[in-house]
């Protein structure tokens, strides 16, 4: 599950409450470890207080904080609980036995997102926040 899954189950099917995705709680774990680091003002592995997490995915890099959090209470966390309760309601008033479950994916939260397409490298686009789709994810690293 991701982060607003935990919190908002509201009607959601049980594919959607039952939904583990390793490929989310890899690069979320990821993120609690260099923050763990950065906290103990170590300078091991070249990690120190700017060192942000890197996400490759198939259209740029994207780097910023993955919030993994999940009591954080902000503008864009209110409307991801909003948009997330309408998508399980959704799903619940249309899944039957006979429902085929096709991209049953997690999000991850990225904030103060910073995306450098690979098309035009030269390019660097801004996000307060980006939420990825974690099937996009090809790869993760980290650095400043």
């Amino acid at each position: 599950m991701n982060h607003t899954d935990h919190e908002h189950i509201g009607k959601a099917p049980d594919f959607v409450v039952n939904r583990l995705d390793v490929k989310y709680h890899t690069i979320a774990a990821f993120q609690t470890a260099i923050n763990r680091i950065k906290a103990t003002n170590a300078e091991t592995l070249s990690i120190g207080p700017d060192t942000k997490v890197h996400i490759l995915t198939n259209f740029g890099t994207v780097t910023g904080e993955i919030v993994v959090d999940h009591t954080i209470k902000e503008v864009v966390n209110v409307l991801e609980t909003v948009v997330v309760d309408s998508r399980n309601e959704e799903l619940a008033n249309l899944h039957t036995e006979k429902s085929i479950i096709v991209n049953n994916t997690a999000t991850l939260f990225v904030r103060n997102a910073h995306l450098k397409p690979y098309a035009n490298p030269k390019v660097t686009l801004e996000y307060p926040s980006l939420h990825i789709f974690v099937d996009q994810i090809v790869g993760f690293s980290w650095g400043h």
